[in-house]
C-alpha cells in the first residue's frame, strides 16, 4: 500500500469496498482480509484505527496476515492493543502485545513459508540461530516472523528455521532431509556457510528435543530452550499427550531409535543449555527436571509465579532471553 499517496489509497479503498459486494461464497475467507486492509488504509489516511474484527478468531487470523504483509509497526500495536483489551482472557493477544512493545522500529522483511528448511541471511551477522519449530510449525505462540523482528534482528543473527512435519519431535528427522542421521548431516552442511559466526540452537515446545539432540550431534555448543520435552517417558505418563505414545510405538516398531537426551548431552560439545519454563506448569517442570537432574550443563530460568506453557513473551520483555543468547561460549562455528 502506498504510504503517502492519498489518491491511490482512496482508489484502493473503493476497489476493496466493491469486492465486499460480491456473494460471500465468492469471497470465502477473503472478506476478513479485505476488512483488515480497509482498516489499514483508514489508518494511513487519517491516523484513525477502526477495528476490523468482531470476534477473537477473526482478530487472530487477521493479525498473522498483517504481520506477514505490513511493515506498519504502529498499526500493529493499535490492532493488538484493541484485541487485548476487547478479549482480555485471550492469552495470545496479551503475549503478542508484550512482544511488540520491545520492538523499536519496523524490522527486516524475511518471509517465512511452509518449507521445512528455511535459511534467512542477515548481512554482517555475528550469530546464527538454528530454530527448531514446535509441533504446529511455529515458535512458542509468537511465530517465526515476530521472533525474527523481536529477537533475531536485535541480536544481529542469521536465522535457519527447521520444521518437523513428521511430528515426532525430530526423532524421525526432517522430512525433506531424510531420517535423523541424514538430517543431521545435511543441517551440518547448511551451517558450514556460517562457520565464522557463533551458532546457537533454539527450540520451543516440541522443538526443544530436536534443538538439544541435533545440537549434540552437530557440535553446537549452546542451546536456548523454551518449555518442551526432554524425555519421552515423562510424556507417556500424561494421558492427554498422545504424541508421546505414538513416538514410543514407532520406536518399538523400529521406525527410528530412542534417544536418551541427558546421556547424549553429557557426551557432546554442548557447554550450556538455557531452559525457560513457568514454575506453575507441572508437566513442563518435570521435563526440565528430567534433564537437569542428570546434566550439569542446564541453566534454568524459572518464572516461579507463572503458569501456562509459553513464557517467551516474558523472557523477551524482561531481557533475559537476550542475556541467555549472549551468555554461551563465544566460539564460532561447530565443534
Amino acid at each position: 500500500m502506498a504510504d503517502n499517496d492519498d489518491a491511490a489509497l482512496i482508489a484502493l479503498d473503493d476497489e476493496l469496498q466493491s469486492l465486499l459486494q460480491l456473494p460471500p461464497r465468492a469471497l470465502q475467507r477473503g472478506a476478513r482480509q479485505i476488512t483488515l486492509y480497509r482498516s489499514v488504509i483508514a489508518w494511513k489516511r487519517d491516523g484513525i484505527f477502526k477495528p476490523p474484527f468482531e470476534d477473537p478468531q477473526t482478530a487472530r487470523i487477521q493479525f498473522w496476515d498483517l504481520d506477514a504483509h505490513s511493515s506498519d509497526l504502529e498499526y500493529k500495536r493499535q490492532f493488538i492493543d484493541h484485541a487485548a483489551e476487547r478479549y482480555p482472557n485471550r492469552r495470545g493477544f496479551n503475549m503478542i502485545r508484550r512482544v511488540l512493545t520491545t520492538i523499536e522500529k519496523a524490522q527486516s522483511r524475511f518471509r517465512f513459508g511452509s518449507e521445512d528448511v528455511q535459511i534467512h541471511r542477515r548481512p554482517g551477522a555475528t550469530l546464527t540461530i538454528v530454530g527448531f519449530s514446535g509441533i504446529k510449525g511455529g515458535f512458542a505462540g509468537v511465530g517465526w516472523m515476530l521472533f525474527d523482528r523481536a529477537v533475531a534482528e536485535p541480536l544481529n543473527a542469521n536465522l535457519v528455521v527447521l520444521r518437523d512435519d513428521n511430528k515426532r519431535i525430530y526423532l524421525a528427522g526432517i522430512a525433506s532431509l531424510g531420517d535423523y542421521s541424514s538430517s543431521v548431516a545435511k543441517v551440518r552442511e547448511i551451517l558450514g556457510e556460517f562457520a565464522d559466526t557463533r551458532v546457537v540452537a533454539t527450540g520451543a515446545s516440541g522443538g526443544v528435543f530436536g534443538a538439544t539432540a541435533f545440537a549434540a550431534d552437530l557440535g553446537v555448543r549452546h542451546v536456548v530452550a523454551f518449555a518442551g520435552p526432554t524425555s519421552i517417558e515423562v510424556g507417556e505418563e500424561n494421558e492427554d499427550r498422545q504424541v508421546y505414545r505414538r513416538i514410543s510405538e514407532d520406536i518399538e516398531a523400529g521406525r527410528f531409535a530412542r534417544i536418551d537426551l541427558p546421556t547424549k548431552v553429557n557426551n557432546s560439545a554442548i557447554e550450556r543449555i538455557d531452559f525457560f519454563v513457568a514454575g506453575q506448569e507441572a508437566f513442563d517442570m518435570r521435563q526440565l527436571d528430567a534433564l537437569r537432574s542428570r546434566c550439569t550443563k542446564v541453566v534454568p530460568h524459572i518464572y516461579e509465579d507463572r503458569s501456562g506453557h509459553i513464557v517467551t513473551d516474558y523472557a523477551i520483555e524482561d531481557g533475559s532471553l537476550f542475556e541467555a543468547f549472549r551468555a554461551g561460549p563465544q566460539t564460532t562455528g561447530l565443534a
